[in-house]
């Protein structure tokens, strides 16, 4: 759990990160978190604390998800995408992009397995799922369904599209392409807010070389909508409306789950006043991200904060829901391996078997090469 604080020039700040895990106001005093980002801090800094951990942990087969929180022009998607997503700027690139670029350098380094890589980019407008990636199904409302075999543990957007990436230069063509695509407009805090909750998700398929086993996780990155006080625009208002509505839903969401965990932390795990029903159905938001929330992923959380004196309501909201995440402790497991060649077609089993067969051979000539150089070294030894 990450505080960000978005720096400002033209006043004083009213909230200061007085450590590294704990941020200030002079009125209403201390929160501590995990960590706190000061307005110094750039992407690169966030990543090495926040994101690359979470790609480590997507190798290591766990499903990994990372949530910018906060309200409208506090900086979510400046810390998601950086400031150049739009304007082909490379400085101060985002953590979509560190991460993307950190798992194809892993993947290089990484001889005994072959992955295939894969984006999707959907957003939620006015609780409709649109995908971002398919010009011809963008504003179709796609449907959920419940498949607990899908990847990422059981919720699966049908019809969503899937783009193969070979480097971080693909990967991230393809998330610009659905930028382009996303709902934005002008509000009261922002001159390019946008409109709707997006995900980003990286779907890393992993083969074992030698056995043939496959594993599939995948890496969601949620740059949420930003919730705001009513507006005379009547489109604005009424997206701001289901944004609203979708992000009171994570917060109940949170909220039921922080207690539950602290129920379980303090052992009343039968307790009726801390186990019930978690609404996660309320929203199409909490809904996509059941499976990350209820255990079945990693979850990092940036709330970003506006430390004007103007946006202190929201902060004090945005820093409260940080706080209920916080206290949210889940039981996480790695995902299942699916052993042997079930996925593939015929040619890909063809393939997986020759590098199966090279790996032998590989390990064939560096045994004999052991032997050979061992029966050298006792030739010379013994002067014959």
């Amino acid at each position: 759990m990450a505080i960000r604080i978005k720096p400002i020039t033209e006043m004083i700040p009213q909230w200061t990160a007085i450590t590294q895990d704990k941020i200030s106001h002079p009125d209403h005093g201390d929160f501590k978190f995990d960590q706190v980002f000061g307005p110094q801090c750039d992407n690169l800094n966030i990543f090495h604390q926040v994101g690359a951990d979470l790609v480590d942990k997507l190798f290591d087969g766990f499903n990994a998800t990372l949530i910018a929180y906060g309200m409208t022009g506090s900086g979510k998607t400046y810390t998601m995408l950086g400031e150049g997503i739009n304007n082909n700027i490379n400085n101060n690139i985002g953590i979509v992009e560190l991460c993307g670029s950190y798992i194809f350098d892993k993947t290089q380094i990484d001889l005994d397995n072959k992955y295939n890589i894969t984006v999707s980019y959907l957003e939620i407008y006015n609780e409709k799922i649109h995908d971002l990636l398919d010009v011809v199904k963008k504003n179709e409302d796609l449907k959920l369904r419940s498949d607990p075999a899908q990847v990422g543990g059981g919720i699966h957007v049908v019809g969503l599209t899937e783009k193969r990436c070979q480097d971080c230069n693909e990967l991230m063509k393809w998330v610009k392409m659905g930028e382009l695509s996303r709902k934005t407009g002008k509000t009261d805090y922002n001159t390019r807010s946008s409109r709707s909750h997006a995900i980003i998700q990286i779907k890393l398929i992993t083969t074992d070389s030698f056995t043939g086993n496959i594993r599939s996780n995948i890496l969601s990155l949620c740059d949420l909508a930003g919730s705001e006080r009513a507006t005379a625009q009547l489109e604005r208002r009424k997206e701001g409306a289901y944004i609203n509505k979708s992000l009171l839903a994570l917060g109940t969401v949170i909220s039921k789950l922080s207690v539950e965990s602290n129920g379980k932390d303090n052992g009343n795990v039968g307790s009726s006043s801390v186990m019930g029903h978690i609404p996660y159905r309320d929203s199409k938001l909490t809904r996509l991200l059941q499976p990350s929330l209820s255990g079945n992923s990693i979850v990092t959380t940036i709330c970003t904060i506006d430390p004007r004196r103007e946006a202190s309501a929201e902060t004090i909201n945005t820093l409260r829901f940080g706080s209920r995440a916080k206290n949210i402790s889940l039981s996480i497991s790695r995902k299942s391996i699916n052993t042997g060649l079930a996925s593939g077609n015929g040619a890909n089993t063809n393939e997986l078997e020759k590098d199966r067969k090279i790996k032998e051979l590989a390990n064939l000539v560096k045994e004999q090469e052991h032997i050979i150089r061992d029966l050298t070294q006792e030739k010379i030894q013994g002067g014959g």
